[in-house]
């Protein structure tokens, strides 16, 4: 078995659901690292991604981010919103130019028709920018 330091580092930036995430998923072959706030919305993770600084591990291998959530109640247009997700692209891709970065689709919202439905437009849009900007999407 590899030591931690020769592990592939796996960092995540989300909104508070992926706050549990290292209770589900074993880490015998990556270290992960998570940066999970409640209420955050996509501008409080490019915020997030500019502060931060890669300390004791250094270059991730891969960066993760799942965002979105709290922008769909927003009254703000879509346009508006994709902004935001292109800043936190570009942004992501200026502090981690050598990590695979891998941007996650917004999760299906029950408790809303008309939320699951703009999230079903956001999510359309994402796709689309994430190709154009060379990042992963899923």
């Amino acid at each position: 078995m590899a030591s931690a330091a020769e592990l592939p580092v796996v960092l995540v930036f989300s909104d508070s659901i992926c706050k549990y995430i290292a209770n589900h998923i074993p880490q015998s072959s990556f270290q992960l690292y998570l940066h999970a706030n409640r209420g955050a919305r996509v501008v409080d993770v490019t915020q997030d991604i500019y502060r931060h600084r890669t300390v004791g591990f250094g270059v991730p291998h891969v960066l993760f981010i799942h965002v979105g959530t709290n922008n769909l109640s927003t009254c703000r247009s879509l346009q508006e919103v994709m902004g935001e997700f292109d800043q936190l692209i570009e942004m992501a891709k200026a502090h981690f130019p050598n990590s695979t970065i891998v941007m996650s689709s917004i999760l299906p919202r029950l408790d809303s028709r008309h939320l699951d439905d703009r999230r079903i437009s956001v999510n359309t849009e994402l796709a689309v920018l994430c190709n154009t900007r060379g990042i992963h999407y899923c």
